[in-house]
């Protein structure tokens, strides 16, 4: 029928060429966030509030577990941790994770598991399943609905995905979310994923806040 998109493959035609933050001149994503691991952290973990209401978001419970996905430096997974009973930090780059390991013993966190691995090179049943799994601007994924569908099978309650729509680095999200919502920029209400990329047996919804720190978010877009 015309006019029906098949979002799971538009967005595979849409990023054949790679993810605008992924290395550069045949450098491999990993070694592409190790070189920027020490400059990153630095930013990113200026802003502990931020993260903070992030995390609060959530509705971590003491006894849970979180499973997050490209945790980075641990700008998330350190608040999640003071709440939740344990999280597993699942990331590719070596350097994201030495500076993770440094932030805990800073913070004195020790109920963080660091796993150096890709999302996409975890294998089912490799590591058991969450209460939480929490994906924070890492869906840089080609097969988006496999990686959505693996993140439901390896939650036992939700999954919480944060990630850019600003036109800048979103690949064309942005448009997306506003075609299929109305209201104040500020704070849209929730909307609903396509169905092709929905993962199995349930839908995903969304909703959308604005970030006004423009100081990070430019210090950000320059590296």
């Amino acid at each position: 029928m015309p006019g029906i998109i098949n979002w799971d493959e538009l967005w595979k035609a849409t990023h054949a060429g790679g993810f605008h933050h992924h290395g550069r001149d045949g450098q491999d994503l990993a070694s592409h966030w190790d070189s920027k691991a020490r400059g990153f952290n630095k930013r990113v973990m200026k802003n502990p509030e931020r993260a903070t209401n992030q995390v609060a978001t959530l509705g971590l419970l003491p006894h849970e577990t979180v499973l997050d996905v490209g945790a980075g430096t641990g700008r998330l997974a350190i608040p999640m941790a003071r709440i939740a009973r344990s999280v597993t930090a699942l990331d590719q780059s070596k350097g994201m994770l030495a500076c993770l390991e440094e932030n805990m013993a800073k913070e004195g966190i020790e109920n963080i598991r660091c796993i150096h691995k890709g999302w996409e090179e975890l294998a089912e049943g490799e590591i058991e399943p969450h209460d939480v799994v929490l994906s924070s601007n890492s869906l840089g994924v080609l097969n988006l609905r496999e990686s959505l569908a693996k993140m439901d099978s390896m939650a036992k309650r939700a999954v919480y995905i944060f990630t850019f729509a600003d036109r800048r680095r979103d690949d064309g999200f942005a448009d997306f979310l506003r075609r299929r919502q109305k209201g104040p920029p500020s704070f849209r209400r929730p909307g609903r994923l396509p169905g092709d990329i929905q993962p199995p047996g349930g839908y995903a919804n969304f909703r959308r806040h604005q970030y006004h720190e423009l100081a990070v978010l430019r210090a950000l877009l320059k590296s």
